[in-house]
């Protein structure tokens, strides 16, 4: 079965094993980008109930043939127009997630709702990036919203060569629990894009991009340097700006 949409199959049965068990046992599960079914065969043994999301429409046939049942169901269809799963009962998910969307599912995943843990595979550097801290050199918009909608533990690495075909990079598997902070997805976008307009020029500087009526001076904010950057302000900074321009915007 031919590779598509830029999809790397896992085929290291200990990597496998390893990644479940860092998924809670029972309940919904489900697995975004699931590919020959690496992990789908024994998510099928541990779940109540299990949703497949594959974009590619062979392999979801695939799917459907080999591992389809009463519960377990496959769709057809991308992921990030996909929602209301499980008629409302909590779920955990579960992904080797394709590389190309492993940025746009943090904001998908923060607006998602009723789901308690996630555990993804993704390039090393990108793990990286949703994990690290202020002043990193990693650290950036990614790394922010991370950090706010969840609770991020990068819980190890391994060989690209785990893969088939194997990708130019590393891969590493992190645990996100959400955090579920109500906190509305498009307005927090909206703020990070102006926050880290330029990582040259100083927070508030960037700020000043905000609609007039919103604008927050950085001096009211005594935590925060003058001279701050938006890659040296920690993410529980960015949360309480965010928090006084909506109170405001709330207020006017």
């Amino acid at each position: 079965m031919p590779e598509k949409f830029g999809q790397h199959f896992l085929k290291d049965k200990a990597v496998v094993e390893k990644i479940i068990s860092l998924l809670p046992r029972g309940g919904n599960i489900l697995e975004i980008g699931p590919g020959r079914g690496a992990l789908t065969y024994k998510l099928a043994e541990l779940a109540d109930n299990l949703i497949c999301v594959e974009k590619d429409p062979k392999l979801a046939c695939y799917l459907k043939g080999k591992f389809g049942g009463e519960k377990l169901r496959v769709i057809t269809g991308d992921i990030l127009e996909e929602n209301g799963f499980f008629d409302g009962s909590p779920f955990n998910i579960i992904s080797n997630l394709p590389y190309g969307i492993s940025t746009d599912i943090i904001y998908y995943l923060a607006g998602l709702p009723l789901w308690n843990t996630a555990v993804l595979t993704l390039q090393k550097e990108t793990a990286e990036r949703f994990a690290s801290a202020s002043g990193s050199s990693l650290y950036g918009r990614t790394s922010v919203a991370a950090s706010v909608f969840f609770y991020v533990e990068l819980v190890f690495t391994f060989s690209k060569k785990c893969f088939s075909p194997p990708p130019k990079v590393d891969a590493a598997v992190l645990v996100l629990r959400n955090k579920k902070t109500g906190i509305d997805v498009s307005a927090w976008k909206e703020f990070m894009n102006i926050c880290f307009f330029s990582k040259r020029k100083t927070l508030a500087n960037n700020l000043k991009r905000l609609p007039s009526g919103e604008g927050v001076r950085i001096s009211a904010q005594p935590a925060i340097a003058s001279a701050a950057r938006p890659q040296d302000v920690p993410p529980e900074q960015y949360l309480k700006l965010f928090r006084i321009i909506h109170e405001n915007k709330g207020q006017g």
